[in-house]
């Protein structure tokens, strides 16, 4: 099974499956008007593409903000469009033509902001999990792009054709959430940084800028363990931050290193002290059946989560992404499975050190169990509830929680080639 099919089942990565393919039936009726594809799908597996979708006319490789317009207007105009940066395309023989190599845009401040004039914002509110309130205007914001670490080896940031890491001016992400705050009333703001919460002089420029705006909406971020310090969660927690995500993937520090995650559990420790210190909630991510680790492990993790007391987790499986570092040692140390309803919260992959999927799923439902189910826990969401107005995001938790357990299913074994 190949691991890039898998997160086109899974809607991981969309474009390929689901929607888009009913979209592309549609072309026979509409011949002359071609389809183009973008992302990091086809970034990193452009031929792909071409193989599974053959309704597809053009892929556009890499960062497309100004190249797909370049195009549009070529197309519109009749030029020729083969040297486009980035582009792909088959020729009248089927034989697919490579364009010019793209090249990451290095001033992200030259990007105009998105259209959000085109879909009603009334329609967007704040992940439950952020227990913010039911009535906010939601927004999404990105300040940066790639990834400063780029080093874990279970994900396609560690892959070197992806871009390295950029990030906008603050000047220039106060004036969108200026935009944000006047044009749509906007109450609440995700950042989807990789990491926002890094570099703490660009973050105390933006604050200063926060505060100097006199916002007022709230916010959410993520950051790495190692990148926070207690000065700039504090000072975030001033300026309308009230919700952070640490990705702390496992508590064995054998696991973290052997997927070189660059933290240790002290700096996990000392990143959900600071934040709480500072007032701030947090969530935190993990990843059950990495190779190597055993139930023993996985039951250590679940310990070391509890202890930390944060205030929201997942927990997920791991799924093996093609042509990431950590492929090969999980091929090696284990197999991949599939399932009729494969998402991903179901096992894709059983290391060596399990013996099935149901093993996996059993110790995804003893994480969520234990977890939400202490006393601690329950009084911590007794006080929240004295709040009426975080029942609705209260009663959606709940609601989500309860679909995770009954998609916690075994799957069914193949063989791999």
């Amino acid at each position: 099974m190949k691991r890039a099919n898998l997160f086109q089942q899974s809607g991981f990565i969309s474009g390929l499956s689901g929607p888009l393919s009913t979209k592309l039936l549609r072309k026979r009726h509409f011949p002359e008007i071609p389809v183009v594809v973008g992302g990091p799908q086809v970034t990193l597996f452009p031929e792909q593409i071409f193989a599974e979708c053959s309704h597809v006319s053009l892929v556009l490789r890499g960062e497309a903000d100004f190249t797909f317009a370049e195009l549009a207007t070529r197309l519109e105009e009749k030029k020729t469009i083969a040297n486009i940066p980035g582009i792909m395309m088959r020729n009248n023989e089927g034989q697919i033509h490579y364009g010019p190599p793209p090249e990451p845009i290095q001033d992200l401040d030259s990007i105009p902001f998105p259209a959000r004039h085109v879909y009603a914002h009334e329609l967007y509110n704040p992940i439950p999990m952020m227990l913010s309130l039911p009535y906010m205007v939601s927004e999404q914001v990105i300040t940066s792009r790639g990834c400063e670490w780029r080093r874990c080896r279970f994900c396609y940031q560690s892959n070197p054709n992806m871009p390295h890491y950029r990030r906008r001016s603050p000047e220039n992400v106060i004036a969108e959430l200026r935009m944000l705050v006047d044009d749509y009333k906007v109450g609440f703001i995700v950042f989807n940084d990789d990491n926002f919460l890094f570099d703490e002089p660009w973050i105390e420029r933006f604050c200063e800028l926060y505060r100097r705006e006199k916002f007022t909406f709230k916010w959410h971020a993520v950051g790495r363990v190692v990148s926070v310090t207690p000065s700039m969660l504090l000072l975030v927690a001033q300026c309308g931050c009230v919700h952070v995500t640490y990705g702390f993937e496992s508590g064995n520090q054998e696991t973290l290193n052997l997927i070189q995650k660059g933290t240790t559990l002290e700096q996990a420790r000392n990143a959900v002290k600071w934040a709480h210190k500072a007032g701030l909630l947090v969530r935190g991510n993990i990843l059950f059946g990495l190779p190597r680790e055993t139930p023993e492990m996985a039951k250590k993790t679940i310990e070391f989560v509890k202890e930390l007391d944060i205030d929201f987790v997942g927990f997920v499986p791991y799924h093996v992404l093609e042509n990431t570092p950590l492929e090969e040692i999980a091929l090696k140390e284990g197999h991949c499975i599939e399932h009729d309803n494969l998402s991903l919260i179901t096992p894709s992959y059983i290391p060596d050190t399990y013996d099935s999927a149901e093993e996996i799923n059993r110790i995804l439902r003893e994480a969520f169990w234990s977890f939400y189910l202490r006393p601690r826990y329950i009084a911590k969401v007794l006080w929240w509830v004295k709040n009426p107005r975080v029942w609705p995001s209260l009663f959606t938790r709940l609601v989500i929680a309860g679909k995770l357990f009954l998609y916690m299913r075994a799957p069914k074994q193949i063989k791999q080639p």
